[in-house]
């Protein structure tokens, strides 16, 4: 079963995809297969990828209704990572999460991309899905379909806390988690400094798109994302890879 990952930064957002791609990527390279789901307003503008975004556009009820598979939409990245995203594909999420609100009960909007997602519980290990801390919507339904979630913060920022708009959403998705009987999420905090660097890095290019492990650039902030996937998020990657 897939492991959903969902990923805030609570400081900068336009670091959000970065991190989200970089964290991504190291799993992939573990052998991991991982789809890369972008739920916030960020486009590929944002930074520099050797990838060309060809999407086609659907809609929420196409791919409930399985009139077209969700896997159509992904873009291959590599041979094990795909990316999604979200708002570009879904062209009408945010009015049926509104809708579903409407007509079942307010907590139940958050139920929706779970729903579309549950169909891909086999095909990946790991399902991340980077989202705006302050989005309503996409957060709730980002945290409702996810087992963890890991939030990112600046070390020299820590006085400033978390969103209380966040922590919010959180809770209610806990609750609602609770009257369904379904696990909750584990939550940790991650402490990383200076994620500007990750920009220089994801500018990198080589003919054969391998992500570069020894390429000087990544050496320093390899032992921070370490730390984060290994210690802030419980069973995953390096302890399961020296078992093997």
């Amino acid at each position: 079963m897939a492991e959903f990952v969902t990923v805030t930064n609570f400081n900068h957002n336009r670091y959000l995809l970065q991190n989200n791609y970089l964290i991504s990527l190291y799993l992939e390279d573990y052998g991991y297969r991982v789809l890369h789901i972008n739920a916030t307003n960020e486009t590929d503008a944002t930074f520099h990828i050797p990838y060309n975004y060809a999407f086609d556009t659907t809609t929420v009820d196409s791919v409930i209704s399985k009139e077209q598979p969700l896997s159509s939409l992904f873009l291959k990245m590599r041979d094990t990572l795909h990316y999604f995203h979200l708002r570009k594909q879904l062209l009408n999420f945010d009015e049926q999460t509104e809708e579903l609100g409407n007509n079942v009960g307010t907590p139940y909007r958050y139920v929706l991309l779970q729903t579309i997602l549950e169909q891909l519980d086999e095909t990946y290990d790991y399902i991340i899905i980077g989202v705006n801390a302050s989005d309503d919507l996409y957060v709730g339904n980002a945290l409702f379909a996810s087992t963890h979630a890991l939030s990112i913060i600046e070390r020299d920022r820590l006085t400033k806390g978390a969103p209380s708009h966040f922590n919010a959403i959180f809770h209610n998705v806990q609750k609602l988690k609770v009257q369904l009987q379904l696990p909750l999420i584990k939550r940790r905090l991650a402490i990383v400094q200076h994620p500007e660097r990750l920009k220089q890095f994801l500018n990198y290019e080589n003919d054969e798109h391998s992500f570069p492990f020894t390429h000087q650039l990544f050496a320093s902030f390899r032992s921070e994302i370490h730390e984060m996937i290994t210690q802030n998020i419980e069973e995953m990657v390096l302890n399961d890879y020296k078992k093997e």
